[in-house]
């Protein structure tokens, strides 16, 4: 067994007993349960923001500098919120230009990248485990899942006063080969009309958030931005905004921007310079042309990302993509 795992071993782990839990529930319809990452005395829920995890879950992380530094610098972040939270309460009383709000949000947006990049170095322990929790407990599905060749029967009791059920190690659950690495997932995010949308305001809406997040657990695709937002800001500022509403997946990059380019030729453009891809699919508001149209979840502009359109998001990453055309051009 490997002394550590990364953050994106970690996400390779929960995505695949995501795979393990989808099966179960096929197997046993009346199964009602989730995840959790457990020790033997320990649990935190699994589809908790992943600075939620650097802060509670100490059975989780390996203790190194870098750990005890992200849990100071959440600890800072928060003091520097609620500072700009008084700030900001004083500004409604008064109606003028606050300067040390200026400031204290510059302090939030750098404290917030920083916390960011830092967690991505953290190590995770591989014997922290991945359980169901049961959200109704019925004890004739508990007693086959004890015997099923999916779970781990090794760490789970076989006693029928125990209703623990292990899906494995984390270092069980990241496959280790020496054939070629698996192929990669990559997720292109709109943003307008996906996570902003007419019925929030066009603000970030944090049920499509959350909804975006289960994509990246499930499938542990990464995310590549082809919004407009990049137009207006760079990635570590779009990167930061997300991580604030709660995302915690992976962005790797953002597609180029083409003059007189589709955001279907950008986003092939982005794929150009990619190896080992495996699956893709688009999220957006907007067609992005006959070509890419298999691998597209179009989402409703009014309501963003919803329920229908995850499950249609797995479906896209679980099969590879058709042979990719070449950029055509016209306008965006």
């Amino acid at each position: 067994m490997a002394d550590s795992l990364s953050i994106d071993e970690l996400q390779v782990a929960l995505g695949r007993a995501g795979e393990i839990l989808a099966e179960l529930r096929t197997k046993y319809p009346p199964l009602r349960a989730h995840l959790v990452l457990a020790s033997q005395s320990e649990q935190a829920e699994s589809d908790a923001a992943l600075r939620d995890l650097v802060a509670r879950a100490d059975f989780l992380f390996v203790r190194t500098a870098e750990l005890s530094e992200a849990r100071q610098l959440l600890r800072d972040l928060d003091r520097a919120r609620d500072e700009v939270d008084r700030l900001r309460s004083r500004k409604r009383g008064t109606g003028t230009t606050n300067e040390p709000l200026v400031l204290a949000e510059e302090d939030v947006h750098e404290l917030d990248a920083h916390v960011v990049k830092l967690i991505q170095t953290l190590r995770v322990r591989p014997d922290a485990r991945i359980e169901l929790r049961f959200d109704e407990l019925r004890y004739a599905i508990i007693a086959a899942l004890q015997q099923d060749p999916l779970v781990d029967r090794k760490l789970t009791p076989s006693s029928a006063a125990s209703v623990r059920i292990v899906l494995g190690t984390l270092a069980a659950l990241v496959p280790i080969s020496d054939e070629a690495p698996p192929k990669d997932r990559l997720l292109f995010l709109d943003i307008d009309g996906v996570l902003a949308h007419f019925g929030s305001n066009e603000e970030l809406d944090l049920d499509c958030v959350r909804s975006l997040d289960e994509i990246i657990r499930r499938t542990s695709a990464t995310v590549v931005v082809s919004s407009a937002w990049r137009e207006r800001w760079s990635l570590e500022d779009i990167r930061v905004m997300l991580e604030s509403v709660g995302f915690s997946g992976r962005i790797e990059g953002q597609t180029p921007m083409i003059v007189d380019g589709t955001r279907g030729d950008e986003i092939l453009a982005y794929l150009a310079t990619r190896e080992n891809v495996g699956a893709y699919v688009i999220l957006d508001d907007c067609p992005v042309g006959a070509a890419l149209a298999p691998q597209l979840v179009l989402t409703d502009d009014f309501v963003g990302l919803k329920a229908s359109d995850v499950e249609r998001a797995i479906e896209i990453l679980g099969r590879p993509p058709a042979q990719l055309p070449r950029p055509m051009g016209g306008p965006r």
